[in-house]
């Protein structure tokens, strides 16, 4: 047993000369030490020893990037000093507004080191479990400038209208917005257009009956559940046309209501919105109200599709196989390069939520070829229904009038083999373009061999442009 009036201080750190230094450190500082070589076995132990500092050095960026996340999704308050001389980390530190954690440059002073471990452990003196903290994975440009809004965005009052595909993570920003605002400890209340629109047709029945207040349903709509918090309205687009002018009469009022007996109720609610379809096009098509689109359509964010953000893949699939063996009493489970390569090349139609799912059934089997290979079985697939939508286009059949022309010049076999290679020769180009002239991975996508690819290449006498 410890005593429990003296701080734990962890140490993660591969160099068994540092790891003997900063022990000697951290001892002479009358503080209760636990060093780990390796970060499978540091994040095993970390909930049950419980620390109230972790320290890591001799880092990669990449490494102390997954360790600051996979700490923050065990206990988000507890303090992390890297040691490193890494802008990165620094800028990814300050991006995601993480202020318990630190860094110090590898050639400190130690008159520096103790200070900064000092003035940490005074200023927390009881690291206690956070609850649940919502926060963003993801490096990419288009990611860091919706991490940079949301501070503004959640101080604001005003509707904010969220929009992207299926499995973008449109609820966890939701939920980074309400963690943000003078509002976190109210509730935070999830509804879908559609069930939010039958329980105020479910409430104006009740209202306009003469039923008595003790046969009302007396389970609570989202409204009065969200009352002082956050209501997050998800799949907009599905609320019926003939309620969206009701909702429209309802944020006009301040969200203002008539309950049993014809008394007004209002609410303190902020309201948060999302699509997961071109909300204009609704619009365009008259299956959306033009004033409701407006009226929502205040502060916008655009999550990007999970294609157009590639870079993030390989920290998200570390986050999520951290995760899940965290949930599921799962040793650390390490993913190969070869694995993040082959899903860092995958299209991912599911977005995020599909990765997760794939991490996820990766660990539970144990088996990464046998995930690689189903992946490259959807990739065939994907990359046919991407290239050819409209294969016949490309051998311009149009040209087929120029052979009817000539009666002496028809011949099925000559028609055949000339339409072919027109079609041959611009599908290959159209995806070794796709590829950025990459042959092996062209050569995957058309199914054939790569010494097939270049033959083909020569023949048709392909090259890639100069830039």
């Amino acid at each position: 047993m410890y005593p429990k009036d003296k701080n734990k201080i962890i140490i993660i750190e591969t160099n068994q000369n540092a790891r003997d230094y900063l022990r000697s450190i951290i001892s002479g500082l009358s503080y209760i030490t636990f060093c780990f070589e390796k970060e499978s076995i540091f994040l095993d132990n970390l909930s049950s020893l419980n620390p109230n500092l972790v320290i890591a050095g001799s880092l990669s960026s990449g490494r102390a990037l997954r360790l600051i996340n996979t700490i923050k999704m065990i206990n988000y308050s507890l303090p992390v000093l890297i040691i490193s001389n890494h802008y990165g980390i620094k800028k990814f530190i300050d991006i995601n507004d993480f202020t318990d954690v630190l860094t110090i440059k590898t050639h400190f002073r130690l008159s520096e080191f103790k200070k900064i471990i000092t003035g940490i452990l005074k200023k927390n003196t009881n690291v206690k479990k956070s609850p649940k903290h919502p926060f963003i994975i993801g490096n990419a440009s288009s990611m860091v400038k919706i991490k940079k809004n949301i501070p503004q965005l959640s101080r604001s009052k005003e509707i904010v209208f969220i929009s992207g595909e299926s499995g973008t993570g449109k609820d966890l920003i939701a939920k980074h917005i309400h963690y943000k605002s003078d509002r976190k400890k109210n509730p935070f209340i999830k509804s879908s257009g559609l069930t939010f629109f039958r329980e105020i047709v479910e409430q104006d029945v009740i209202c306009n009956s003469q039923v008595s207040s003790i046969s009302r349903n007396s389970q609570l709509s989202s409204l009065e559940m969200a009352n002082k918090g956050i209501l997050f309205l998800d799949k907009i687009e599905e609320m019926p046309a003939s309620f969206q002018a009701k909702l429209v009469q309802l944020i006009e009022n301040n969200y203002s209501t008539e309950t049993w007996g014809k008394t007004k109720k209002t609410y303190d609610i902020r309201m948060i919105v999302s699509a997961g379809t071109d909300l204009e096009l609704f619009v365009e098509k008259g299956k959306f109200r033009k004033d409701l689109y407006y009226l929502l359509n205040v502060l916008r964010i655009e999550i990007p599709p999970l294609r157009d953000r590639k870079e993030d893949i390989p920290l998200l699939m570390d986050f999520f196989a951290d995760k899940f063996c965290r949930e599921s009493e799962k040793s650390h489970y390490e993913l190969s390069d070869e694995i993040k390569n082959r899903f860092s090349s995958y299209l991912w139609p599911g977005n995020v939520k599909e990765l997760e799912n794939l991490v996820n059934k990766t660990i539970m089997l144990g088996d990464e070829q046998s995930i690689i290979n189903k992946l490259n079985n959807k990739y065939k697939m994907q990359d046919i229904n991407s290239y050819c939508k409209d294969i016949y286009s490309l051998a311009e059949l149009a040209d087929l009038k120029n052979y009817m022309n000539d009666f002496n010049k028809i011949s099925l076999k000559d028609i055949c083999r000339e339409f072919v290679a027109r079609a041959e020769k611009k599908l290959m180009k159209k995806v070794l373009k796709s590829t950025n002239w990459n042959r092996k991975k062209s050569a995957r996508i058309l199914n054939i061999s790569y010494k097939s690819l270049l033959n083909k290449v020569k023949t048709y006498n392909l090259k890639a442009r100069p830039a």
